[in-house]
């Protein structure tokens, strides 16, 4: 019996060293994977329950205080895009298991004047797509960054202050990540 105990505790402490939290009861669990690989520090939220985050290993544990019939999930990676997940949980001290894969898609660039040649900084850069749209500012030397995303095809957005929006077609249907994307706004 002694064995059985000190065996239970160790099995506990394990699950605390490895950032997931002992629950009994009804939880969504599972691992963010982006570019195929697992996505450690995202943040991921429900209607109750706010800022868990993902393991070394990109895994959670979603505690769910009461069975619901559907929950309703949100994922922040680190990159700033927010992506909403759906659980079904049917019976109470019910576990699922959720895999969510982010993609591998996604573009990295440059705003600039088409005139000068000049970064534009604060620019709203968007990915326009049919399962998400993720949103991020040019950093000051107008370099920017989106993803990962699913592979689809998209509407890349830019808007700059003083600047007519530009919208442009991007498929990402293939998976890839453009590197290097120069877009030039023209006033």
């Amino acid at each position: 019996m002694l064995k059985k105990l000190f065996f239970i505790m160790v099995v506990l402490a394990g699950l605390t060293l490895l950032g997931m939290r002992y629950f009994t009861g009804p939880a969504v669990c599972g691992q963010v994977l982006a570019f195929g690989k697992p996505l450690a520090n995202a943040y991921i939220s429900t209607a109750e329950i706010q800022g868990i985050k993902t393991n070394d290993v990109g895994e959670f544990r979603i505690p769910v205080p009461q069975a619901p019939q559907e929950i309703w999930f949100h994922i922040e990676p680190p990159s700033g895009a927010d992506i909403v997940r759906t659980a079904k949980l049917w019976l109470p001290r019910q576990v699922v298991y959720v895999d969510v894969d982010l993609g591998s898609a996604g573009v990295a660039g440059i705003v600039r004047d088409a005139q000068t040649d000049t970064p534009i900084g604060s620019a709203l850069v968007k990915l326009v797509g049919e399962s998400l749209s993720p949103v991020s500012r040019t950093a000051q030397d107008g370099s920017f960054f989106l993803g990962p995303v699913p592979a689809e095809q998209y509407i890349l957005s830019v808007e700059a202050d003083g600047y007519p929006a530009l919208w442009e077609r991007l498929d990402l249907s293939d998976g890839r990540f453009v590197k290097d994307k120069t877009v030039d706004l023209a006033q």
